[in-house]
């Protein structure tokens, strides 16, 4: 399993593409940052190039007549967010440690810029392509993850939480 080399397009998507013909010298020598990121008990992490800023938790406006993925929208930096519920609920009673993750716009599938509330935020974190595999567990944001150390971290495609929106 490897991600393949991102072409300049891909740099300004945010997507890192699995390939799986990569061969395994070829995955061995490709690492990719990820930001990792704490939803209830759960730790995740996104590609770094797909995250435009992580910032101080977003308190959405709910809209009237919008899909139940939308948690609703907020004002940030002059523009307006997509606030999304990733369906993972949030057990997290430290109100200061909550932030927001804003990813970089990708496609033409969005109308404006999604974010989506986290528990906490973890490190940056360095992740060999080789190292990542088919998730062991169902979860409604990853379909693939890694070990670090003795924890379980989920990678979560941008596109996936995109999509939840149109789901």
């Amino acid at each position: 399993m490897a991600f393949d080399n991102p072409t300049p397009a891909d740099a300004t998507s945010g997507d890192a593409h699995f390939d799986p013909s990569a061969s395994l010298d070829e995955a061995a020598e490709v690492s990719h940052k990820f930001v990792s990121f704490y939803l209830d008990d759960r730790h995740y992490a996104v590609s770094a190039r797909s995250v435009a800023e992580v910032t101080g938790h977003l308190t959405p406006t709910p809209l009237p007549d919008s899909p139940h993925s939308l948690h609703g929208i907020a004002p940030h930096r002059g523009d307006i967010l997509a606030i999304v519920d990733t369906g993972v609920t949030s057990r997290n009673p430290e109100s200061d440690k909550r932030k927001a993750v804003v990813l970089r716009p990708f496609g033409d599938a969005v109308e404006m810029p999604v974010a989506f509330n986290v528990d906490r935020v973890g490190e940056l974190l360095q992740i060999g392509a080789c190292d990542i595999r088919a998730a062991s567990t169902s979860d409604p944001l990853a379909d693939f993850e890694v070990s670090k150390g003795s924890e379980k971290v989920l990678i979560v495609e941008p596109s996936r939480i995109v999509g939840l929106l149109n789901a």
